[in-house]
This record gives structure tokens, C-alpha cells and sequence, in this order.
């Protein structure tokens, strides 16, 4: 692996980390705007969850072609 080859995984790595504790962190934002019943702010919390979970998908799906076609992350992104 070259080193702009680690830096597209590192930095693949890092976005779906970010991620992930997005998605979390909203999830716990979510159980306290559930307790006010507030079906309004409900909704944006569950589209900004299911937003970055569709983004999160969208990183893997990308970098799992990406490998598999053996094209670096920074080469398929120019």
C-alpha cells in the first residue's frame, strides 16, 4: 500500500468514524426530545440520524468498490 493509498483509508476511516458518533450522538439527542413529545423536532432528529447512516453507507459502499476494483480512494475521487 503507497502512502497516498493509507491516507485515502485513514481518511476513509476517519469520515465513517465521525459518522458513527454523529449517529450517536443524535440517537441521544433523540431519546431527550422524545420525553418533551415534540413530533416535530422527532422528525428532524430521525431525518439528520437517517441522513448520516445513508452517508455512512454510501462511504463503505464506496470504499469497499474501491477496493475491490483496486483503484485507490483519492484516484476514483478526481
Amino acid at each position: 500500500m503507497t502512502g497516498s493509498d493509507a491516507d485515502s483509508q485513514h481518511e476513509i476511516g476517519s469520515e465513517g468514524d465521525i459518522l458513527v458518533e454523529v449517529a450517536d450522538a443524535l440517537g441521544k439527542i433523540r431519546e431527550v426530545a422524545q420525553r418533551s413529545r415534540d413530533r416535530a423536532l422527532l422528525y428532524f432528529i430521525d431525518m439528520a440520524i437517517f441522513q448520516a447512516c445513508e452517508s455512512l453507507c454510501s462511504v463503505s459502499r464506496s470504499s469497499l468498490v474501491n477496493e475491490l476494483k483496486g483503484t485507490p480512494q483519492s484516484a476514483a475521487r478526481a
